[in-house]
């Protein structure tokens, strides 16, 4: 369970810039805003614009070779 605007870090950070894949349950638009080594602020948007909290979200981090 994840809130908007919650920091999201990782220990120890990534070799170089991540990519990053968001999902969240349904009737909410999730992304990761300033994206970092160590990790990134997550934006929870439900579809009516405002934020939403306490919404299940699952996310990808990669590196591009």
């Amino acid at each position: 369970m994840r809130s908007h605007g919650q920091n999201i870090q990782f220990s120890p950070p990534f070799t170089k810039e991540p990519a990053y894949v968001l999902s969240a349950q349904p009737g909410v638009m999730a992304e990761a805003v300033n994206n970092r080594q160590d990790g990134f602020i997550l934006s929870l948007i439900k579809h009516d614009g405002t934020t939403a909290n306490n919404i299940w979200t699952q996310w990808l981090g990669y590196i591009d070779p």
